[in-house]
């Protein structure tokens, strides 16, 4: 009884799929974006129309590909599948994100906003407080973090030699997501790196 269900079943799917197939496949093509070009009479060639991409790259996409690109690649290398080798990795790179975040601090510091009168916009003193308010939180709330983390990897993985290299890379992830956002506040306010 099964053979014949499944007989009866392959049976209904070929000829449903024979009927999908049926149809012309030149009327399907649809060509109200396309451009057509007149070779011979008989002949038509057809192109897709160009889109004009924006190549500037901004300063946030750069520092994103000079770090973590770089990162990424070198992951691959086979020094960097041992233990020893995702962890020293982790640490130098998160070190460079460190120090995005640093020149990112110290140019925000630097950094004089004009000062409209009459304006709800902090001052340029208020400014800098919240930038080395913003530093500091940061930096508290970074150690609780991967303190945390480790501990909860270290449970949940029962312990072991993956331990470290997670927590090295999360570390790393953090790091980064940290630094990229002082590199949009300078970004925005168009300050160089």
């Amino acid at each position: 009884m099964k053979r014949f269900l499944c007989l009866i079943i392959a049976v209904i799917m070929v000829i449903s799929l024979g009927a999908c197939g049926g149809a012309n496949s030149d009327e399907s093509t649809d060509t109200d974006n396309a451009t057509t070009l007149q070779t011979e009479p008989s002949q038509a060639v057809t192109t897709a129309p160009q889109k004009v991409q924006n190549t500037e790259e901004t300063m946030y996409d750069r520092i994103v590909r000079e770090i973590d690109g770089e990162y990424k690649e070198k992951q691959e290398l086979p020094e960097n599948y041992t233990t020893a080798g995702m962890v020293q990795l982790a640490v130098e790179y998160r070190e460079k994100w460190e120090d995005v975040a640093q020149t990112c601090y110290e140019k925000l510091m630097e950094y004089e906003p004009i000062e409209l009168p009459d304006s709800n916009l902090c001052s340029a003193e208020e400014f800098h407080t919240y930038i080395d308010d913003y530093m500091k939180n940061w930096e508290q709330y970074r150690d609780a973090d991967f303190e945390m983390y480790g501990k909860i990897i270290l449970r949940t993985s029962g312990g072991g030699s993956a331990v470290a290299p997670r927590c090295a890379q999360y570390e790393y992830r953090r790091t980064m997501e940290w630094a990229l956002g002082l590199v949009g506040i300078c970004q925005q306010l168009r300050i160089e790196l």
